[in-house]
């Protein structure tokens, strides 16, 4: 692919680049270890349900990067019961509907926030959710509540899943970013606020993993051009494909992408600092 080489600027800005997924195998596990090694990342979410062995543990501790709780209330993963999770579709209905029980989702997000901490040996350095359910009604109210019963570190930031400037993507990406923007986050948004919870600035990294889409520095190309400072960019790398994973093309060419020199010069090109977002959102205005 040849991409069109931006102008060289001046005028920089500080974004975060979150890595999703660590612990569903190890594969995933390394490719965000390889990548934050290379200052490609400055984020990975954790799904603590899955048994992450203890050297994927160790190599995390280690990281220099904010590492945060990727709330699952869907996926069975290691040990979890069935009846911890449901499917995505009836989930989404049934909180907005209101006829969760708030007893289940406590107790699935208490428990949750234990296990990080139990594993990592302190609370995350923010949250978000897979398949981003925790900006749903009800998920995120008990989220709130079980959030301000710990005690945080400095600069604890809850993921906007409200998509950046996304002019000249094509239709069916902005469709799915306003889909998933529209879930429920603007409340989230400023309940977390009123909670004095941090949020970045702009959201990108939402296209269909499944489906034919633009080769991926491409569209980190224009992510990157329209984003501002306090922004994030959610991906999913991985080393190889993952037997039986939807998107685990997606995920190699992701992690390729992202650790290639192209990438770094792209940045460059870009005016692009990359920065852990619970230090570069205290410096916003």
């Amino acid at each position: 692919m040849n991409l069109k080489a931006p102008e060289l600027t001046t005028n920089r800005k500080t974004i975060a680049i979150c890595a999703d997924d660590y612990g569903v195998d190890v594969e995933v596990n390394r490719a965000i270890v390889d990548l934050a090694g290379l200052d490609r990342l400055t984020a990975t979410s954790v799904l603590v349900d899955a048994d992450i062995d203890s050297e994927s543990i160790a190599a995390l501790k280690s990281l220099n990067i904010d590492i945060g709780l990727h709330l699952n209330f869907t996926e069975v993963l290691g040990h979890l019961p069935v009846n911890a999770v449901m499917p995505l579709n009836q989930l989404i209905m049934r909180s907005h509907a209101r006829l969760l029980s708030s007893q289940w989702v406590r107790q699935n997000i208490e428990r949750q926030l234990d296990q990080f901490e139990a594993l990592l040996g302190r609370a995350p350095n923010y949250v978000d959710g897979h398949l981003h359910i925790h900006q749903l009604p009800m998920i995120r109210d008990e989220l709130l509540k079980a959030l301000s019963m710990r005690q945080l570190p400095a600069g604890f930031w809850v993921r906007d899943t409200r998509a950046g400037d996304l002019s000249g993507a094509p239709w069916a990406e902005r469709f799915k970013a306003a889909v998933i923007g529209n879930l429920g986050m603007s409340a989230l948004a400023r309940a977390a606020h009123d909670q004095r919870l941090g949020v970045n600035q702009g959201f990108f990294g939402v296209y269909d993993f499944t489906k034919a889409h633009r080769p991926f520095m491409q569209m980190m190309a224009g992510w990157l051009a329209h984003a501002r400072s306090g922004s994030l960019v959610m991906t999913h790398p991985s080393c190889r494909c993952l037997p039986g994973d939807p998107i685990g093309q997606a995920r190699v060419d992701e992690y390729r992408a992202l650790a290639s020199e192209a990438f770094g010069s792209l940045l460059q090109q870009q005016g692009v600092t990359l920065a852990r977002a619970s230090q570069a959102l205290s410096s916003l205005p």
